[in-house]
């Protein structure tokens, strides 16, 4: 998520997941959907890599449409700290 803010200057949760999980490969806008339906924030609204508590929530809800499990929020939260040192 750092590399895809930072580096490739994807700022919004739609930019991003057009990348994670393009049209040639995912129904992108299922995708998109279903990420969306879980976040507290829009889709549309830019997004900083220094504001964790949406990062966090925003991998969540990647990792749910993945593997359809919830993963522990502190685990998450971990490893974004980790990705800050």
């Amino acid at each position: 998520m750092r590399t895809y803010i930072k580096k490739y200057r994807l700022n919004t949760v739609q930019s991003i997941i057009m990348r994670w999980a393009p049209p040639t490969e995912n129904n992108t806008s299922a995708y998109l959907k279903a990420v969306s339906s879980h976040l507290t924030f829009s889709a549309s609204e830019p997004l900083r890599f220094e504001q964790r508590s949406r990062i966090c929530e925003l991998l969540r809800c990647m990792a749910y449409v993945e593997t359809g499990q919830w993963l522990f929020i502190d685990v998450i939260r971990r490893g974004y700290d980790m990705a800050t040192r």
